[in-house]
């Protein structure tokens, strides 16, 4: 039987091929054109939309045709490529119709693997043959949809002609590695055998399947000098599989502009990146750039929401360089961009973002219930960005919790329990329309249930694959038509679009209401400027770091006494490390918001190299001025891994507080090069009422310096010295509004600590002594502020809260209103510092 059919191809009507297709073999073809198959032979299909009786993937070098990528076992004429072409290789809406499942069949690198689960990255062994079965499962259900499946084998042996063997030699030659062991020279005939020239001569003999294993397995052969006849003798070999290609979601990111290309966090796995480069150039698909280092992205932490929305996770996976460098570019293409950071959470199995949510359909997302709520210790902050006038980025909203931007823009979230989460149930691929595919069936009931989901969702048994931190989600590669776009699609008569027309008459009449407001608030901005509040002790803003690559400091040990190199931190891993302190630092972080304090959250990566971000305090302070401007001051810092906390981002935040610059920027930055320190509120202790500034003169802490910027700055300058060794001053001192807590003990001389004495005496504080144990249990370094209604409270940590004797805290207490102590233990251990060196006050 021979039909001739007229496809429709973004809205113009293409002749294509003859189908021929045998009467007795028809499967369910319906007459959309989404549905059809061309077949180039008379060999009927299996469900799979594969050849039946041929394994899947096999053998497109074996025949004489090169197999169309879009509709699987048809043959792929130059006019197909050129029609592909034309296809919107974009991705607007995660729950727009899929035109092509990219994923791959695992196989020998799998079992490679599992040799050491935790090195692969896996959690357990794999039984290749059960996850070789997940995958074909998942094909044959979207097969029930007519959505075209590529394996990355097929399209690696994808093509017919000579370039598609060289170029498939080519990537299989540069997997290939020869070395020799240490101790022989080589000569002759001998350093041929280890040329490049050599390698390519090999590789060529090599049929098309062996090739693809080569790629798989990234063979080196180790050879030696031989003592018999031939020059060379092999010693062994070693592979550096790609264990977890199968993964296929997280080497590139399909946005409104399309591919982008992945860096990834794990090294063992940046060769991945070759292999998906070469299918997408393979398929047709353009790459509109690639993320490099220091930028890491994976692809499992990005939503697609629309033409007008996308989501980035931030974590442990994708880091804030690479999103810059995206959104500079403009790679998302949608006008507004979401940044889901996780800053508090940073575990493996919630490594990505569609590890804990999911787009389930148009208006339904699906998250896990432990990271949901302002105050949850797991929780996800969003910071949104918005195109400007200009087409650039710009942040519109920042620290929104997760739950509460989608709820804000529209979204209706269905809650996940934890146990589902765990067994990666949220990990779900759309396969568009609200279609799931999903490897929880308690999942499956929860999204079906909810009243506001309209669609299907299929179970499928990936239990097998769960076991290498991933499900459906992770191992598909969507590529969508965007909505409206799809073959035979209806297409819009903007004439009529009187929703359109409704919104863009809003969007007008809001710019010029904007502008209208905005005229208003400058000139009541001017009135209040002439009007300035009075300077006070305290702030109700502040500027704090996660901890996200915290560690102990080895340049800082050689001078901060504090600083724990053995003891109940000893046995901890880097990760072990990294995880308390988070958790710690969250504590505080939410101590302090529900208390109504405003805090601008910063993070740190590691290839910053700033071990100590956490304590910001000390390279800068803020300062505000009789007439309701400020001043910013840059501090010398004795260690280099401590100035490269000096941030431009950071130091660009800093440069326009409230909206306004710096009426002056003092940059004492220089003096590092004379090896003169004075690391901020850390040296200095500040009286800001009274004008005082108190300091122990030490290695971090110039005695010139100190006089310098009290002169500047228009302070009093109170030095004194400490026995031993005080790297810094807020460590055995605190002073607020109504009290100041001294170690006088730690004073070398009795008439400088009676002088001290005296002039906080005279500037109306309440004395607490402190000892030198309290002093060891950062008693001193606390630090007061100022709550949402303006009442004052005090920030300590745990150990310095339960160090502090009653009286102590009933003297204390009649100063501020109440105190917060969130536990800080392995902070305070390894860093030497407490929770007022975390928190950089902003004035």
């Amino acid at each position: 039987l021979k039909l001739q059919f007229l496809y429709l191809i973004g809205g113009h009507r293409t002749p294509m091929a003859i189908l021929r297709l045998r009467v007795p073999t028809l499967p369910k073809l319906g007459l959309g054109a989404r549905a059809l198959r061309r077949v180039g032979n008379t060999q009927p299909l299996c469900r799979t939309g594969n050849v039946a009786g041929r394994p899947p993937g096999q053998g497109e070098f074996d025949g004489p045709t090169m197999l169309h990528p879009y509709f699987p076992n048809a043959p792929m004429t130059p006019a197909d490529r050129e029609e592909i072409k034309k296809i919107p290789q974009v991705q607007e809406h995660e729950n727009d119709t899929a035109s092509l499942v990219l994923v791959h069949m695992p196989g020998q690198e799998i079992v490679m693997g599992s040799y050491h689960p935790c090195g692969a990255l896996f959690e357990c062994t794999i039984s290749l043959n059960r996850a070789r079965d997940c995958i074909t499962r998942l094909r044959e259900i979207l097969g029930e949809y007519n959505i075209p499946v590529r394996t990355v084998g097929e399209v690696l042996r994808m093509g017919h002609t000579n370039e598609d063997r060289v170029r498939l030699r080519q990537l299989a030659t540069k997997a290939v590695t020869y070395e020799v062991e240490d101790g022989h020279t080589l000569i002759g005939e001998e350093l041929r055998l280890v040329s490049d020239e050599y390698k390519d001569h090999v590789v060529t003999g090599l049929d098309v399947r062996d090739l693809v294993d080569v790629v798989m397995t990234r063979p080196t052969v180790r050879l030696a000098k031989s003592g018999n006849n031939l020059p060379l003798a092999t010693k062994g070999y070693e592979f550096q599989p790609l264990s977890n290609l199968v993964f296929m979601r997280d080497q590139m990111i399909v946005t409104a502009r399309g591919a982008v290309l992945a860096n990834l966090n794990s090294p063992q796995r940046s060769p991945e990146i070759d292999v998906v480069k070469f299918c997408l150039k393979k398929l047709g698909i353009h790459v509109v750039g690639q993320v490099e280092a220091p930028g890491t992205l994976e692809g499992g932490d990005f939503y697609p929401a629309g033409q007008d929305l996308c989501f980035i996770g931030m974590g442990i996976r994708t880091n804030d360089a690479a999103i810059q460098h995206m959104l500079k570019k403009d790679w998302f293409g949608t006008d507004r961009v979401a940044v889901v950071a996780d800053l508090f959470d940073r575990n493996q199995s919630r490594m990505h973002l569609d590890c804990v949510a999911n787009i389930a359909s148009d208006n339904c997302f699906v998250v896990r219930e432990s990271i949901l709520g302002r105050h949850n210790p797991k929780r996800r902050l969003v910071t949104e960005y918005k195109k400007d006038a200009n087409g650039v980025y710009r942040v519109t909203a920042s620290q929104v919790e997760f739950g509460e931007y989608l709820e804000r823009n529209g979204w209706h979230v269905i809650p996940a329990s934890e146990q589902i989460a765990e067994d990666l149930g949220i990990n779900f691929v759309n396969i568009g329309a609200g279609v799931l595919i999903c490897p929880n069936k308690e999942m499956c009931e929860v999204i079906e249930s909810f009243p506001h989901y309209k669609g299907r969702v299929h179970y499928i048994d990936y239990s097998e694959i769960c076991k290498m931190y991933g499900a459906v989600h992770c191992t598909s590669q969507v590529f969508r038509f965007p909505h409206g776009t799809e073959p035979g699609a209806a297409k819009e008569d903007p004439a009529v679009d009187a929703t359109k027309i409704g919104r863009a008459l809003i969007d007008t009449v809001a710019e010029e209401v904007e502008e209208e407001v905005g005229a208003a608030l400058a000139d009541l901005q001017g009135k209040i400027e002439r009007v300035a509040p009075p300077v006070t002790q305290s702030t109700n803003e502040v500027l704090l770091v996660c901890p996200t690559q915290f560690g102990q400091n080895a340049e800082a040990t050689v001078d901060n006494e504090y600083m724990q190199r053995e003891g109940p931190c000893s046995h901890m891993t880097d990760i072990d490390v990294i995880t308390s302190a988070v958790e710690e630092f969250q504590l505080l972080y939410t101590a302090l918001e529900k208390n109504g304090v405003s805090v601008n959250l910063f993070h740190h990566e590691l290839y910053h190299g700033t071990p100590d971000a956490v304590f910001p305090n000390n390279w800068f302070s803020t300062h505000r001025n009789g007439d309701g401007s400020y001043d910013l001051v840059l501090y010398p810092m004795a260690h280099p891994s401590r100035r490269r906390e000096r941030r431009p981002d950071m130091i660009d935040f800093l440069g326009k507080l409230g909206g306004a610059s710096p009426r002056r920027t003092i940059d004492l930055t220089n003096c590092e090069e004379d090896a003169v320190y004075l690391e901020g509120t850390g040296s200095m202790v500040l009286d800001r009422v009274h004008k005082i500034a108190y300091a122990v003169l030490s290695s971090r802490t110039d005695d010139a310096l100190f006089k310098k910027f009290c002169d500047e700055m228009g302070y009093r300058a109170v030095g004194f010295t400490a026995k031993g060794n005080m790297y810094h001053t807020n460590v055995m001192m605190s002073v607020g509004t109504g009290y100041a807590a001294v170690c006088f003990d730690h004073i070398a001389s009795e008439d400088e600590a009676a002088a001290l004495n005296k002039i906080l005496k005279q500037s109306g504080k309440k004395v607490v002594p402190i000892s030198i144990e309290q002093c060891n249990s950062m008693c001193g370094n606390v630090l007061e502020l100022r709550d949402g209604s303006g009442e004052l409270f005090l920030a300590m940590s745990d150990r310095a809260y339960r160090t502090f004797t009653p009286q102590q805290l009933y003297t204390l207490l009649q100063t501020v209103d109440h105190i917060v102590h969130p536990e800080y233990n392995v902070i305070e251990s390894l860093g030497g510092g407490s929770v007022r060196c975390s928190i950089a006050e902003i004035f």
